[in-house]
């Protein structure tokens, strides 16, 4: 053999001595789970095959750390989650539009549709949103009085707590002699500065219609209480007018409830 011809061939030779743990497995002349690469000068090399990795010469597969598994909210589970999908289809079905200031829809109130419309999702789901309050036909003043009347499914709640029930995807309303509204979720990474539990109601939220005289979000968003309603008192008696009274509603708190999550999966807004 010519003498530049052993040259090259010790080349090689060495080249796969000093790297043969490297290489991916599989070709011939390379270690297991190596194969041969072909670097400068045509100087063949094992490499490690993908997968796997060099450890003290020998190619062993890459052992990937056990994923950890996203942590779940306490403060958002997927009910409140799928309670804001719900609110989201009842606004579409209602022909809501997004964004902005609508003029031409402010006499159009739709409070008491809102508040049916996803008492008929909630139905769908086996949760039992077909009697008393969730009637329809129904307006804000008659479903705050069957509430009022027939407490069976209902327990009234403290203002303060209403926000961390709706946070779980509990039903919580808010209702006086003229309006009505459902809880909305919030999610906890949102910095909330309003004044009371942020609430949806599905109408258009104009300046002229507003406690403070300012512009919300529109139907598709939620408004801070303190905004929505008047909170009216008398001063010589002491009673509430045109405050909002609220209600958990007792079926959405359930274990069965809270569990499945009423019954579906997450829909993405």
């Amino acid at each position: 053999m010519k003498p530049s011809l052993l040259l090259a061939a010790g080349a090689v030779m060495i080249g796969l001595a000093a790297t043969a743990q490297i290489q991916p497995a599989g070709a011939q002349g390379c270690p297991p789970n190596s194969a041969p690469v072909a670097e400068k000068d045509n100087v063949v090399h094992c490499r490690c095959i993908p997968g796997f990795e060099n450890r003290d010469g020998v190619c062993v597969r890459v052992t990937e750390p056990a994923k950890e598994g996203k942590p779940k909210d306490v403060n958002f589970p997927p009910a409140a989650a799928n309670l804001v999908h719900i609110m989201d289809t009842v606004t579409k079905k209602l022909n809501r539009p997004k964004g902005g200031y609508h003029k031409d829809l402010q006499p159009r109130l739709v409070c008491n549709f809102f508040f049916q419309g996803v008492g008929e999702e909630l139905k769908k789901l086996g949760l039992p949103a077909d009697r008393g309050a969730w009637k329809k036909g129904l307006r804000a003043a008659q479903i705050k009085s069957k509430i009022e009347a027939d407490r069976t499914d209902w327990n009234e709640l403290r203002e303060e707590d209403v926000q961390e029930r709706a946070n779980r995807g509990i039903i919580v309303v808010a209702v006086s002699r003229d309006h009505v509204a459902i809880a909305f979720p919030m999610p906890p990474q949102i910095q909330f500065s309003g004044k009371g539990p942020l609430l949806r109601d599905g109408n258009e939220h104009s300046p002229e219609t507003q406690a403070d005289h300012r512009l919300h979000a529109s139907s598709w968003g939620a408004v801070p209480a303190h905004n929505m309603f008047s909170y009216e008192y008398s001063d010589s008696q002491k009673k509430q007018l045109k405050s909002p009274k609220f209600y958990v509603w007792t079926p959405s708190e359930s274990p069965a409830s809270s569990l499945t999550d009423y019954r579906r999966e997450i829909v993405p807004r």
